[in-house]
C-alpha cells in the first residue's frame, strides 16, 4: 500500500475451484488415500483516499493442495506407512512439501511395540528451507 491507500475490502474466504478424494484399502492391506484441492485466485479491493479509486490485489494466488497417504498394514498388528502434503501456488508465491515414513511393530498378543519415523519438510520461497526429524519408542 502506498501512503494514500486502504484496504477496503479484503475477503475471509477462497472459492474452491474442485476437490477430489480417493481412499480404500486393497485385499493385501495395503491402505491408499488421495485427496486434491485447487482453489481460485483471491483479491483485497485497495482504494485511493484521495482520489477514490480502487484497484485489485493479489492476495491468494491460484494454489493446488494435495495429501498422498500409504499404509501397509502386515502381521497382526503392524504397518508401514508414507504420507505426503503439498502445497503448490502460481506465480512467486511461498509453496510447501512435507513427507513422513512410520514403522509400527507390534507382535501377536500386543506385549512389545516397537515405533519409528523419519519426516522432512521443505519450504520454497526466495530461498528454500529444509527441516527433518527422525524417532522412534
Amino acid at each position: 500500500l502506498t501512503d494514500n491507500e486502504v484496504v477496503e475490502e479484503y475477503p475471509s474466504t477462497v472459492d474452491l475451484i474442485n476437490a477430489v478424494k480417493i481412499s480404500g484399502r486393497t485385499a493385501q492391506g495395503l491402505g491408499i488415500g488421495f485427496f486434491n484441492a485447487i482453489t481460485e485466485k483471491t483479491y483485497a479491493t485497495i482504494k485511493n483516499s484521495e482520489t477514490g479509486e480502487k484497484r485489485k490485489q493479489l492476495v491468494e494466488p491460484l494454489t493446488n493442495y494435495n495429501i498422498l497417504v500409504l499404509d501397509q498394514r502386515f502381521g497382526d498388528n503392524s504397518s508401514v506407512s508414507f504420507i505426503n502434503t503439498n502445497t503448490t501456488r502460481e506465480g512467486h508465491f511461498r509453496d510447501a512439501n512435507a513427507a513422513g515414513v512410520y514403522m509400527d511393530l507390534t507382535n501377536k498378543s500386543s506385549t512389545f511395540r516397537y515405533s519409528a519415523g523419519a519426516e522432512g519438510s521443505w519450504v520454497v520461497s526466495e530461498d528454500t528451507k529444509f527441516g527433518a526429524e527422525v524417532n522412534a519408542a
